[in-house]
C-alpha cells in the first residue's frame, strides 16, 4: 500500500487514486507523509523515518475513507433478466416491420414472444431462447 499525504495540496494519494482539499490536519511543520506498506518517512525540517503511521496520519486516511465515492449497488439477477430481455427485444424490434424482407418472420415473432414473457415476469435464472438465423 502506497500513501502519500501532502499538506500543500490537503490530498491523501492512496494506490493510484487521490483525493485533494480533504480539510485535513497535519502537524506543524510536515510537509509531506510518505508510506510503502511497512515503513516511510516524514517530510519537515529534517526527514524522518517512520515503521508506523502516527495518529494524525491514521485521521487523515479516515477523511481520505469517507470522501471516496460510494460504489454503485450491482444490479440483482431479476434487473439483469429485465435489462437483457428488453435489450433483446430492441435488438430484434426490426423483425415485425412488414416488407422488411425477412423470410422467417413467424421464428422471429415466437422468440420475440418468449423473451417478452422475460420482460414481463424477470426471474432469477433465465433461460434466453436462441436468436433465431435472418433467412432472406
Amino acid at each position: 500500500m502506497t500513501i502519500v499525504i501532502a499538506k500543500l495540496t490537503d490530498s491523501v494519494f492512496k494506490d493510484g487514486n487521490t483525493i485533494l482539499n480533504l480539510g485535513l490536519t497535519i502537524p506543524e511543520g510536515v510537509v509531506d507523509l510518505y508510506w510503502f506498506g511497512t515503513s516511510g518517512w516524514i517530510d519537515s525540517d529534517i526527514r524522518t523515518d517512520i515503521t508506523e503511521l502516527p495518529q494524525w496520519a491514521n485521521d487523515c486516511m479516515v477523511k481520505y475513507e469517507e470522501a471516496l465515492p460510494v460504489p454503485p449497488v450491482p444490479p440483482t439477477p431479476i434487473e439483469v433478466c429485465y435489462t437483457t430481455a428488453c435489450t433483446l427485444l430492441s435488438e430484434t424490434d426490426w423483425t415485425q416491420i412488414p416488407n422488411s424482407g425477412l423470410l422467417n418472420v413467424d421464428e422471429f415473432s415466437t422468440y420475440r414472444q418468449a423473451i417478452r414473457v422475460l420482460a414481463l415476469n424477470p426471474v432469477e435464472s433465465p433461460v434466453f431462447p436462441t436468436k433465431p438465423t435472418e433467412k432472406w
